[in-house]
């Protein structure tokens, strides 16, 4: 039989022993010692110069003086001599100088590891929510520099998410939602989710209301599709910074392909309007060209304006009223042109222009400029 205990290695009693006391006391010592192990620090490589009986530190690697040798000991303090106590793998202890849980590996003691099936803080735990926890709020800080909150997935087509609810009935959601890809969901009126946005893993390509994005931004959706509503003046800038050009294309799979543009003002009153500007000032025109429908760009005519304004057709002829002219400019319909008085004609220059004069001497007549005069149509004679 040993003379001590096989984990403590605390001292047997034996039959016809002289001074039992002696050996119960030296136990009793030790386990005060050992139960509810509260260490002063756990730093320490030598003793302290003014200790006080029943003291408890933990012996730090590099140990000298009359603790030299004793690395990783409890060290205490009893009836005025040190006794060691070496541990043994499992024994925990707890410190005044940081108020850690330390627990011994054999090899030497670290911050103790919390490991529970389950936990309920102020709420009870079950086996879908491990950890449950009902609290005003609840703080995650960094400890020392960043921080970072980590949700893992065994597979892609697993789940890792954040669910909000309201009432434990899911309303929203953020995650990597079966698959790689990541989603923002809501729950409609009827509790089907829908996919409001979706960042492709693959591609960077962004979908709303759009599960597989299918170009940078896919946008899926109603009537309308798309509003900017701004308090001032809002718009949509298109900026391509590696060519001449950005492109807004409809592309219908079945029937025609229709833009439609409509400024709609809400007051009723003010007036609707699409405009093309220039917000620089450049000496090219702001212009809308529309091309020959078989695919080459060929611009077939142009609605163009480079300070003063004009129309100019580049193909074919042009027609106001008819969309079947038959010469130059085809007008189905009276035209009106300025009115003057005989003496404040414009200008002669350039040729071939037409005005009326509401006071010819001859009477109302319509004039036309030969770069020189203006004479009127029906004889040729200079206006009087």
């Amino acid at each position: 039989m040993s003379d001590t205990s096989a984990h403590l290695a605390l001292p047997f009693i034996f039959p016809g022993q002289a001074q039992k006391h002696v050996t119960l006391n030296e136990v009793i010592g030790l386990l005060d010692a050992l139960i509810q192990c509260h260490l002063i620090d756990t730093e320490r490589t030598e003793p302290p110069t003014s200790p006080n009986n029943g003291d408890r530190h933990l012996v730090a690697s590099g140990s000298t003086g009359s603790w030299v040798g004793k690395d990783h000991h409890i060290a205490v303090l009893i009836d005025g001599a040190w006794a060691f106590l070496a541990p043994k793998t499992g024994w925990q202890v707890t410190s005044e100088q940081d108020d850690l849980l330390r627990t011994y590996d054999g090899t030497s003691w670290e911050p103790a590891t919390l490991q529970l099936g389950k936990a309920g803080i102020n709420t009870p735990a079950d086996e879908s929510n491990r950890l449950a926890v009902s609290s005003d709020g609840s703080l995650f800080t960094h400890a020392g520099s960043g921080h970072q909150l980590k949700l893992n997935k065994a597979a892609a087509s697993d789940t890792a998410s954040l669910l909000w609810q309201t009432g434990f009935e899911g309303r929203a959601e953020i995650g990597l939602t079966g698959d790689d890809n990541l989603h923002i969901k809501i729950a409609d009126l009827s509790d089907t989710w829908l996919d409001a946005l979706v960042l492709d893993r693959a591609k960077g390509w962004v979908g709303l209301n759009e599960a597989s994005p299918a170009q940078p931004l896919h946008i899926a959706g109603g009537n309308p599709c798309v509003r900017l509503q701004e308090s001032a003046d809002g718009y949509l800038d298109l900026m391509n910074t590696q060519a001449t050009q950005s492109t807004i294309r409809h592309t219908a799979l079945d029937g025609q392909a229709l833009i439609d543009i409509s400024p709609e003002p809400l007051d009723g009153t003010s007036h609707a309007m699409f405009r093309f500007f220039r917000s620089t000032n450049t000496t090219g025109s702001a212009r809308l060209d529309i091309h020959v429908g078989n695919g080459t760009f060929e611009t077939n005519c142009r609605l163009a304006g480079n300070g003063s304004g004009f129309v100019n057709a580049l193909h074919g002829d042009f027609g106001v009223g008819t969309d079947a002219p038959q010469v130059t400019l085809d007008v189905n319909g009276p035209v009106r042109v300025g009115s003057y008085s005989a003496a404040a004609l414009p200008a002669t220059v350039p040729p071939a222009q037409i005005i009326y004069i509401s006071d010819e001497t001859g009477g109302p007549t319509l004039a036309y400029s030969d770069g020189s005069d203006w004479r009127r149509i029906t004889d040729g004679a200079v206006v009087s």
